[in-house]
């Protein structure tokens, strides 16, 4: 959500009259998408909250996808040579692997362990505890940038909070 709403402040802040009327014609479309994903998410996904999340994904990924598509332009248009590569939005592959993984042994889990009796409960948290602290690790492993700017705020907070 957040990549969306920082491409889209850019894109409406620099954008002229005739792109943002093209622009909010192509968001007209999107909202469109996500009805039409909502009603499949809903029905094949067992319905509820869960395929109206994902349905939400789907808005953001296409929301993205033309954001990305008008800075790209942009940038190339201006002749700045600064390049707007998606992949720098992503982790690393294998930090993605593991989130797909956590994702589906979770899923597994809910669906064999998951029930009323509290021993079958309290082994699905523990399979969920054991995903997430996988899925830390792997982010720690993988991803120093963000670990050392998390600290950088944190140390500055810490400094803030002790003037």
């Amino acid at each position: 959500m957040a990549i969306n709403g920082i491409t889209e402040a850019f894109v409406h802040s620099v954008a002229g009259g005739a792109q943002l009327r093209r622009l909010n014609i192509e968001l007209l479309a999107c909202g469109a998408a996500y009805m039409a994903a909502s009603l499949l998410c809903v029905r094949t996904l067992g319905g509820g909250t869960t395929g109206l999340v994902w349905a939400n994904c789907v808005n953001m990924l296409l929301r993205i996808a033309l954001s990305y598509r008008f800075i790209d332009a942009h940038f190339k248009r201006s002749g700045v040579a600064v390049g707007f590569p998606a992949s720098g939005v992503l982790p690393h592959a294998v930090v993605l692997a593991a989130f797909a993984t956590c994702f589906a042994a979770t899923a597994v889990s809910e669906r064999l362990l998951y029930s009323d009796a509290p021993k079958w409960l309290v082994a699905h948290c523990a399979v969920g505890a054991c995903c997430g602290l996988v899925a830390l690790a792997v982010v720690f492993l993988y991803e120093k940038s963000l670990y050392t700017e998390f600290r950088t705020v944190i140390s500055r907070d810490h400094e803030h909070q002790h003037q």
